[in-house]
């Protein structure tokens, strides 16, 4: 499944630290490569052999020995003629699917500008298994000078290992992303990380005039540039997370697809609304939330156990609220516990409970 596939051994604690967006990425989606949506030049048929007669005859060739020399190179033709025939065909259904595929990237992202405002903050609890792990905060930053020609905003990110995690897996991963201030979408990401042994700094520039995200790898003193393909719009692992926020609100039996880049490789993500709960959030109260989980799921990430993930977002706003997620090595929870300059997330009173009760939350 792309990076989220490599994933296994201690890299796992990579993954269970990065933050919501990240961990639905690992462990849900349905899996779409915009590097595999690339149509393939029509073969060349393979041309017959020279039809021309034979070269000058020996004393002992005859009429029967060239009929046979001619019926061979027949032979030659019509498997020539088979084979360029099924190389068309082929050609035809990767055309077509490359086509499928560029039009789900195209229609996939939906754009809006950004409901968030420069100032918000939202912190969030990591455990492992009931256990305290670390913890991960967002914050949204206003950006003065465009991107690029571009106008954005700045959401930065910081995920960290506690020190019982850190003493033998150390976790500490400072990421930001630039995200378009009228489409919402990432002009820009980069991620400082450092994860055990594993330090280095990814980079991906999105040019969606050119259709291209410039992937870059800083390690060892040496980068390590990929271009793939950027077939429509696309989140990173940052941006990702206030997703949803452009959605909302969404209601029960919704299914959304999310576009999302995580370095190398692109994946539209298969997600459905599937239930409505309420959820209390410490120093703030009980709020409306949806429950949002995979309506497609892989099965070849051999890190990620077979496990369920489920993610709540508050139901109006759609910021996230929570992320349960089972891993080959235990389970992982994320909880939201702080939330500054948000005053579009409020609790409900307790008239307003009562009511959500018998409403079906």
């Amino acid at each position: 499944m792309g990076s989220a596939a490599s994933s296994g051994g201690s890299r796992g604690w990579g993954w269970m630290f990065l933050f919501c967006g990240i961990v639905l990425t690992a462990v849900s989606g349905c899996r779409s490569h915009a590097d595999e949506a690339v149509v393939s030049p029509p073969a060349e048929a393979e041309q017959p052999e020279d039809a021309a007669g034979p070269a000058d005859k020996g004393p002992e060739d005859n009429g029967e020995s060239a009929g046979k020399d001619d019926g061979g190179k027949a032979e030659d033709t019509d498997g020539a003629a088979e084979k360029a025939a099924v190389d068309a065909e082929k050609n035809k259904e990767e055309a077509e699917k490359a086509a499928a595929e560029a039009k789900r990237y195209a229609e996939a992202f939906k754009c809006k500008a950004p409901p968030y405002q420069p100032g918000e903050e939202f912190i969030y609890t990591l455990k492992w298994s009931g256990i305290a792990a670390g913890k991960a905060s967002i914050k949204v930053v206003a950006v003065e000078e465009p991107y690029e020609g571009h106008k954005v905003i700045k959401l930065d990110s910081l995920t960290e290992s506690n020190a019982f995690v850190s003493a033998f897996y150390d976790v500490h991963d400072v990421s930001y992303s630039l995200v378009d201030l009228e489409g919402g979408f990432s002009r820009f990401y980069q991620i400082d990380k450092k994860e055990g042994r594993h330090v280095y700094v990814d980079s991906v520039a999105f040019d969606y005039e050119k259709g291209i995200a410039h992937f870059k790898r800083h390690e060892n003193d040496t980068d390590n540039p990929t271009d793939i393909k950027a077939l429509g719009y696309l989140t990173d692992p940052v941006s990702v997370v206030f997703y949803y926020r452009l959605l909302s609100p969404l209601k029960l039996d919704d299914e959304i697809d999310v576009p999302i880049n995580t370095g190398r490789d692109n994946y539209i993500l298969k997600m459905r609304v599937d239930r409505k709960d309420l959820i209390k959030v410490r120093r703030l109260g009980t709020v409306k939330a949806l429950r949002i989980v995979p309506a497609e799921k892989i099965e070849d990430a051999p890190a990620l156990g077979k496990g369920e993930s489920h993610m709540w977002i508050e139901e109006t706003t759609g910021i996230p609220l929570r992320v349960a997620v089972d891993l080959s090595f235990g389970s992982v929870t994320m909880f939201l516990v702080e939330a500054k300059n948000a005053g579009a997330l409020k609790a409900l009173t307790r008239s307003e409970i009562r009511a959500a009760r018998k409403a079906g939350y």
